[in-house]
């Protein structure tokens, strides 16, 4: 198990395996509730309500679950995809020539960069995340690298 954590009112448990599979357990029944995710496997959980809670996946992914007519479906996926140029930078020589590269808001003059004709897109996150919580009705999370990015629910 990657993952085992409680919900809001304590009646049901939620585990991840390494597997790729989610457990729903009863905790008065001890029933068991197994739900084949279609999607990477998860290492962690985040319970928002009894009847919904977000996977974390090692990719850097988030799925949301909601119990639907007493049936876990894979309703979201979280997703804040930057565009981001495969071009670089132009290279410069000196400390000064550096510093015209930027405007008075700190910020990359536009003439400072190849025109991203060639763009990728990647995730918010650029490593594994290591560590979310709620704050109202907003996720906070932050990977290894320290980037901390506010998502709506």
């Amino acid at each position: 198990m990657n993952d085992v954590v409680f919900s809001p009112d304590g009646k049901s448990s939620f585990a991840i395996g390494h597997d790729a599979t989610l457990y729903i357990i009863n905790n008065k029944t001890l029933e068991i509730t197994n739900v084949n995710l279609q999607h990477n496997a998860c290492n962690k959980i985040l319970p928002l309500s009894d009847n919904k809670i977000l996977l974390f996946s090692y990719d850097r992914e988030i799925f949301l679950y909601e119990n639907i007519n007493n049936t876990w479906v894979h309703s979201k996926t979280l997703s804040d995809q930057k565009e981001e140029s495969k071009e670089e930078v132009k290279q410069t020589s000196s400390v000064l020539d550096r510093l015209k590269q930027f405007d008075n808001s700190n910020a990359i003059k536009k003439n400072s960069t190849v025109p991203p004709s060639n763009t990728t897109f990647r995730p918010a996150h650029d490593s594994i995340i290591t560590s979310f919580n709620l704050f109202g009705n907003e996720l906070i999370t932050t990977d290894a690298s320290g980037f901390i990015k506010l998502w709506k629910l």
